[in-house]
């Protein structure tokens, strides 16, 4: 009789002359767990009624084993957010209830297991959760001024937003923050690896959904080594885009994240990238070389690659040729694009 993950049996031998002789071996069968969980969104702004959009959360075995660990959703605050939806499935979305912080969380419900966080700020129906120096020193860098939505400079608030020389940036629940824009930005865009904000340096781990979407100005992007997700739409419609350097450290790169980006002609996939979302490079009709240096990628969405340039060539890693082959013509690549190691 079969024994499911997480369930013990009993195996008995017995002497076949008598019986009264056994011995007895219990048998109990580890859950396979995640190794690396991520939620395409780390942070939400609402207000009090809005409903999300979905938010999607992802959970890879380095092995590639299939994962049977119980996964799932949670909120630290249902009075504040709830959860919309199965919370036992990878999508869901939330609702604001009231205004103030909550954090949704997805990932292992075993203990000691892997999970990942999103704040979502509520304001009520008048906007703002207040703060002040919205209106100061939006531009004179990251000593002065430019911490709306924070209270107090040198205290990071989760949820909360601080601008520094133009960029604003929301506060994590680990103390990290996310870059959730620049309205001048143009020309080259740097995503730093860390910001200081009052008298703290923190780090930048992702690139908030929606950041640059539809610029018209920006021809570069560098994303620094700290970040680990770029959330959806991140530089979707970036029609002027031309280069893409994607950190090192990268793991996620979220749906509709460089779609349309019709001037981009290469994009190297890092090492560590796990999931390439739907429609991630959909429509970047001038993309002709697209380097994947990642071994340990389990998920490349619907149309991640469609409308690419059809005669383009995607270039993976050698022990990865087959299986990567198939998951990128699942997705939508050109007919014509040569896969190659």
């Amino acid at each position: 009789m079969g024994c499911g993950p997480g369930k013990t049996a009993q195996i008995t031998v017995m002497s076949a002359d008598d019986g009264k002789i056994k011995a007895v071996c219990e048998v109990t069968v580890s859950h396979v767990m995640a190794d690396i969980v991520t939620i395409d969104t780390t942070s939400l702004k609402l207000k009090v009624g809005d409903v999300s959009g979905d938010l999607v959360g992802s959970a890879v075995s380095n092995t590639g084993a299939l994962i049977t660990e119980p996964l799932g959703w949670s909120t630290s605050n249902s009075a504040v957010v709830s959860i919309v939806g199965d919370a036992s499935l990878n999508t869901i979305k939330v609702k604001a209830v009231s205004a103030g912080t909550a954090t949704i969380t997805y990932g292992s419900k075993m203990s000691g297991g892997k999970v990942a966080t999103c704040t979502v700020v509520v304001n009520d129906s008048n906007g703002g959760s207040g703060g002040n120096g919205g209106n100061q020193g939006g531009n004179n860098g990251g000593n002065q001024g430019g911490n709306s939505g924070n209270t107090d400079a040198n205290t990071l608030t989760p949820g909360k937003t601080a601008t520094v020389a133009g960029v604003t940036y929301v506060v994590n629940a680990d103390n990290t923050v996310t870059y959730a824009g620049n309205p001048k930005a143009k020309g080259t865009v740097k995503i730093p690896e860390t910001v200081k904000i009052g008298n703290k340096t923190v780090n930048v781990t992702s690139v908030k959904a929606n950041a640059f979407k539809n610029n018209k100005t920006i021809t570069a992007v560098v994303i620094g080594k700290n970040v680990k997700t770029i959330e959806k739409n991140a530089f979707m419609g970036c029609t002027k885009l031309k280069k893409v350097t994607i950190g090192a450290n990268v793991t996620t790169i979220g749906n509709n994240a460089f779609k349309g980006c019709t001037s981009l002609t290469k994009v190297v996939i890092p090492a560590k990238v796990t999931s390439i979302g739907s429609n991630a490079f959909s429509g970047c009709s001038k993309l002709k070389t697209v380097t994947i240096k990642a071994t340990k990628l389990k998920k490349i969405g619907k149309g991640a690659f469609k409308t690419i340039n059809k005669s383009a060539k995607i270039k993976c890693p050698k022990a990865k040729l087959k299986a990567y082959t198939k998951m990128l013509n699942k997705s939508g690549v050109p007919k014509k694009a040569k896969i190659t190691k």
